[in-house]
């Protein structure tokens, strides 16, 4: 899973830290830090949709899968599944009730 982090603040621990790194090694490790993609190149959350697969379960789970990656996972409430758990797509969910879904 991708994180945001303190590239700056990574580099300082990083030229601080372990008395054995020589500067060279410190220095190249900084500059693959300097090359890594930033927040701009990181691609748009996906988006994607709940599908109902008319599967239920005996404790009132309903089964649906995601419109992006076809991942299936059975769930109670579909207003608390606004990302998809397998892919991360964004199911546009927020106030959402069961009605909503297809």
């Amino acid at each position: 899973m991708s994180r945001w982090i303190d590239a700056d603040a990574v580099k300082n621990i990083i030229r601080s830290g372990v008395s054995t790194d020589t500067e060279d090694d410190q220095e190249y490790v900084c500059g693959l830090i300097d090359e890594a993609p930033t927040i701009d190149a990181i691609p748009i959350r996906p988006q994607g949709e709940w599908i109902r697969t008319g599967r239920t379960n005996i404790y009132g789970g309903i089964e649906v899968q995601c419109s992006n990656c076809g991942d299936k996972v059975m769930v109670q409430h579909l207003e608390d599944e606004w990302y998809c758990r397998h892919c991360g797509a964004d199911m546009g969910m927020k106030g959402a009730d069961d009605e909503d879904i297809y």
